[in-house]
């Protein structure tokens, strides 16, 4: 029984090291292969192929390239938007009558209750100065600041 112990824990032990060989085969050495390729390759090739000013002509290049999406990324968005405007304004004059009363009505209503709001903060605003002023004239602080 012993025996068929150990031999059960050697070959667990095969197949773990086998297995940790293929990983090391099949994935980790293509993609140091492929960071070699791609990252140490580019730029050295690049410095000892090309003088100073072709370098700066490149430089200047590849920030184009780069850039160009980037732009085109942001600008998109803003199309999208102004085109959506545009149609919200064409849909909008299209509507029937009522829709435009009911905008009035309601741009009506919330400038009353603007109106409103206002003439009743002005005076409660107001009062409260003139508390504030005859508590600095008195001296004394509010009881909830003790």
């Amino acid at each position: 029984m012993s025996i068929q112990i150990n031999s059960e824990a050697q070959r667990t032990a095969e197949v773990r090291e086998r297995h940790q060989q293929q990983v090391r085969q099949q994935i980790i050495l293509p993609m140091v292969a492929v960071l070699v390729v791609l990252v140490v390759l580019p730029p050295l090739a690049f410095l000892l192929i090309f003088t100073g000013r072709q370098v700066g002509i490149i430089a200047s290049f590849a920030t184009i390239m780069l850039l160009v999406p980037a732009v085109m990324l942001c600008v998109l968005p803003y199309v999208v938007m102004v085109a959506g405007v545009a149609g919200a304004a064409k849909l909008y004059a299209r509507l029937p009558d009522w829709l435009r009363t009911a905008r009035n009505v309601t741009h009506g209503v919330n400038m009353g209750s603007h109106r409103v709001s206002k003439a009743v903060s002005v005076p409660v605003i107001a009062a409260s100065k003139r508390l504030a002023w005859l508590e600095r004239l008195a001296g004394q602080q509010p009881p909830h600041a003790r």
